[in-house]
């Protein structure tokens, strides 16, 4: 059972939230992300290391590993589902 504080009743009480927004990005190493941000279009923007061989690249400069550790910033569309422009650094 749940025992609910006051809250306005003219909105819906959602006690477990639907998920609207997941995906996955990185390789196979370890990879952290370190910061996002959101456009006015809803594509998000992802930075963080990596040391992933195999960290997904799409027309990058830089589309391998150079080193122990690369930083990467990525660019996902709106649903999460495509990434316009990861970039090893």
């Amino acid at each position: 059972s749940f025992e609910v504080a006051a809250y306005d009743t003219s909105r819906p009480l959602v006690i477990d939230p639907v998920l609207v927004y997941s995906t996955y990005l990185g390789g196979s190493g370890d990879d952290v992300g370190s910061g996002i941000a959101v456009d006015d279009r809803g594509n998000a923007y992802v930075t963080g290391i990596t040391d992933s061989t195999d960290f997904p690249t799409v027309n990058a400069v830089q589309p391998t590993l150079r080193g122990d550790r690369d930083a990467f910033v990525a660019k996902l569309n709106r649903n999460g589902r495509q990434l316009l422009y990861p970039a090893l650094l």
